[in-house]
């Protein structure tokens, strides 16, 4: 057998091999959209750790290109996937608009942990046995979302390198029949596609920021890939340069918001301590030098939208504050011809309530944390005034004195707010926001505080 021969056999058997295991691109069946009896799940696979990725050299040059690279590496290393984990609950709530049976499974697979799957007959198998999930999970079908390999590539000629590091993560998706294991659609995004270039200084240590911003760009293009793939979602034409197709997707359900996290529904709680200004007119109708401000506590409820590119939820906010303490009530003097003959305290520690209807705009990410800002418009209105006075002339045949008279407590008014504050992940669900707050109303009382909280949300 000749020697060009023998290589076109060999190379054929090789390809026969790894189509046997998986191929890269195996397009979704038509007929999928019309067979709706199945249960499905759709999860995220187990990510693997970002890493640097060195194109050209002999393993000495790449041992020295690691050794060059090392902070980076160790950066790469402690960075966080989790952002692409809500990819799964796209495909879920896609799914379940659409009439399928379909279960989201929220703890990422570990594909390591099922053996390899040697397949006994022809056509598309997953690398890995997948078939004891059907039972565990209840379902007959898996679709199952990963990372493949993600971080930076960077070329080299012998240990020289060629280019900056270029963030990239490829994306891959499968669903899997788990009666037999065989792939019903498998896809693989090309690694050139998946590259971005770092807008900004890339060697910036140790926190490397603008490449940090760019490696989450990279993420977020590989789930609107996936969900196109699958979805079919149409692309926009013509393509601005440099811009993949894969950040061109359009849907009829809201799309992804650039960088980061989904921006996803919530519900939180949040402790509150507010600070009046000093020349508030409610300081000086009860005639008290004190500190005013107090704790508060506030819950809100935020839906996801597809606004403005998905960046703005809508909702509502509760929110109930002491709005006059330390101390607890001024004191009255009573007198007779300028002569003091007693005094009183103005008990005047009450509770103000505000009911806002709220828009929060995402403003963007640093690193893990998503920055809103958020702006609310309602009325506020108040329990628990006691006492209030107001100073009134009297006027007799011969002098005029002063005497205090029992006023009406505040009333219920217009207000606004505007919110800066953080979304700090601690879990796939939950997240800690810091924030900051200013709060104007714009009746009599012309209430303004300065407000610093700090809350937990629910994300789903």
């Amino acid at each position: 057998m000749s020697k060009p021969l023998l290589f076109v056999v060999l190379g054929s058997a090789s390809l026969v091999l790894a189509c046997g295991c998986g191929p890269s691109n195996l397009a979704l069946k038509s007929d999928f959209w019309q067979t709706k009896e199945r249960n499905i799940g759709v999860a995220v696979a187990k990510a693997p750790v970002a890493a640097t990725y060195r194109q050209g050299g002999g393993l000495l040059d790449q041992a020295i290109a690691k050794a060059a690279t090392g902070t980076l590496e160790a950066h790469l290393q402690s960075i966080d996937s989790s952002g692409f984990d809500d990819v799964a609950r796209r495909f879920w709530e896609n799914l379940k608009g659409r009439g399928f049976n379909v279960k989201l499974i929220e703890k990422p697979i570990d594909l390591e942990k099922f053996a390899k799957y040697t397949p006994t007959a022809s056509g598309d198998f997953h690398e890995r046995d997948c078939r004891m999930i059907a039972a565990d999970e209840g379902i007959d079908a898996l679709v199952l979302l990963s990372i493949d390999r993600w971080g930076t590539t960077r070329k080299y000629y012998g240990f020289i390198p060629l280019e900056s590091p270029k963030p990239f993560c490829v994306g891959r998706g499968e669903l899997i029949n788990l009666r037999t294991n065989a792939l019903e659609w498998g896809v693989e995004m090309n690694e050139e596609d998946a590259k971005v270039d770092v807008e900004g200084e890339w060697d910036k240590p140790p926190d490397f920021l603008d490449l940090t911003k760019a490696l989450y760009k990279t993420v977020n293009r590989a789930k609107v890939y996936l969900e196109n793939d699958f979805f079919g979602g149409t692309m926009v034409a013509p393509s601005a340069p440099g811009v993949s197709r894969a950040d061109e997707g359009t849907r009829s359900t809201p799309t992804v918001a650039d960088e980061g996290v989904w921006n996803r529904s919530a519900v939180s709680g949040s402790l509150v301590y507010g600070f009046f200004s000093p020349n508030d007119q409610i300081r000086f109708d009860w005639g008290d030098q004190g500190s005013f401000g107090g704790l508060g506590v506030e819950a809100r409820l935020l839906f996801r939208t597809s606004l403005m590119n998905s960046r703005v939820r809508l909702g509502a906010e509760y929110s109930v504050q002491i709005l006059a303490s330390e101390p607890s009530g001024g004191t009255i003097e009573w007198s007779y011809a300028g002569i003091p003959v007693g005094s009183s305290a103005a008990e005047n520690e009450f509770l103000g309530h505000g009911i806002q209807g709220v828009a929060d705009i995402k403003l963007g990410n640093i690193r893990t944390a998503t920055l809103y800002g958020s702006l609310g418009l309602g009325v506020l209105f108040f329990s628990g005034a006691k006492d209030r006075y107001e100073v009134v002339p009297v006027a007799t045949p011969y002098f005029t004195y002063e005497t205090f008279e029992p006023a009406e407590g505040p009333s219920t008014e217009p207000a606004g707010s505007a919110r800066l504050y953080a979304a700090i992940p601690v879990s796939r669900s939950l997240t800690v926001d810091p924030a900051v707050r200013i709060f104007q109303s714009f009746g009599n009382e012309k209430i303004f505080l300065t407000q610093l909280s700090v809350g937990v949300s629910y994300c789903w």
